[in-house]
């Protein structure tokens, strides 16, 4: 078995105890089981992620002696480390998840989720969340008739994500079996 694990920060400030700890842990058990040890910076908050904060990151990871054998600084097979320059990668899959019907997009803004969960709390509701307006908009076939929109939407600068598109009662429900 190849045993590869990974320690995904956030570069936005220090490294807590969590983290290190985290961090710890992983680069432990990848070198217990002759594993690989990663690193992957999760910027994606690009309004707070700094450079100087993915390098204090680094810095205090060489502190701790968890040294990886991929990441930002080092390279590897599996570039690149950073997710912000991922974005090609995720692109293509998250077109696949629309063209498929998996995924659509959502154009609610911040204040009218913020209404919705306002309304949600207003009302006691036990099962409160995003209330899936936008879905049923981007069905297969039809998210392409909303191209011209889209691109309208996008020029205006207006936000949208890509939202799952999971069965609003489904419930995720597994196992795991461990074997020593």
């Amino acid at each position: 078995m190849n045993v590869r694990v990974r320690f995904a920060p956030s570069p936005t400030g220090h490294l807590h105890v969590g983290g290190a700890r985290t961090a710890i842990f992983n680069w432990l058990f990848a070198k217990r089981h002759n594993g690989t040890f990663i690193i992957r910076v999760e910027d994606t908050d690009q309004a707070r992620s700094t450079y100087e904060s993915e390098q204090m990151v680094l810095e205090d990871l060489h502190w701790l002696r968890t040294l990886w054998d991929e990441g930002p600084d080092v390279g590897g097979p599996h570039a690149p480390y950073r997710q912000s320059e991922r974005r090609d990668i995720h692109q293509k899959y998250a077109q696949m998840l629309l063209d498929s019907g998996h995924a659509y997009h959502c154009f609610c803004t911040p204040e009218r989720l913020d209404e919705i969960r306002k309304s949600q709390r207003e009302s006691d509701l036990h099962d409160t969340g995003y209330g899936r307006i936008c879905a049923g908009r981007c069905e297969p076939g039809v998210h392409t008739l909303w191209a011209s929109q889209l691109q309208q939407h996008d020029v205006a600068g207006a936000g949208r994500v890509q939202r799952h598109q999971v069965a609003k009662h489904n419930r995720v429900v597994g196992t795991s079996d461990h074997h020593d």
